[in-house]
């Protein structure tokens, strides 16, 4: 609830939802270490090791844009590394960061499609991103809105009382408890 998600795959590969759930076919993967030299090259990306990372996951799968005004976490194949590939990456920030985050988090799901060729799919909207159909980028941009509204409204916090750079999970709602 406190996060919106792109999930970017190899177009190679096919996305499909099912009530609550989606399933990638397709075999495609990227090189662990090219997908790495991609996100490195990004202005303000670091690797990080997330508060709440489970034992099961690497942190060398970690990383977040942070540019002093909003943060966003780049996440390798759900936390883990494979040998035969990266399948996906999650871009995620927590709604709490300002509004111009969604902009920034867009500019880089297109960035990084067009150097890895990959898919980028908005999970609240579900649906493969259209970088070039601004219709869709406007559904996509009022679907976080809303739920950032909503966020709010869960918590009964005023929509501008909360606006800094916040990581998403553990770390925010350590946040909100300050």
């Amino acid at each position: 609830m406190e996060s919106y998600n792109f999930l970017l795959i190899p177009k190679e590969n096919e996305v499909s939802f099912i009530d609550d759930l989606f399933e990638i076919n397709g075999d495609s993967k990227l090189k662990f270490s090219e997908v790495v030299n991609v996100i490195s090259l990004l202005d303000h990306v670091k690797p990080y090791i997330p508060s709440d990372i489970s034992n099961s996951s690497q942190p060398e799968c970690y990383y977040f844009y942070n540019d002093s005004v909003c943060i966003i976490e780049i996440e390798i194949n759900s936390g883990i590394i494979e040998n035969d590939g990266v399948e996906e990456l999650s871009i995620r920030f927590a709604v709490t960061n300002p509004i111009g985050t969604f902009q920034k988090a867009i500019e880089m799901c297109e960035m990084i499609s067009k150097k890895l060729s990959m898919l980028t799919i908005d999970m609240r909207l579900r649906e493969v991103i259209d970088f070039s159909d601004k219709l869709q980028l406007a559904n996509s941009k009022r679907a976080y809105e809303t739920k950032r509204e909503q966020f709010y409204k869960m918590y009964n916090l005023l929509e501008n009382s909360w606006n800094k750079p916040t990581h998403c999970g553990k770390s925010l709602f350590e946040e909100l408890r300050k």
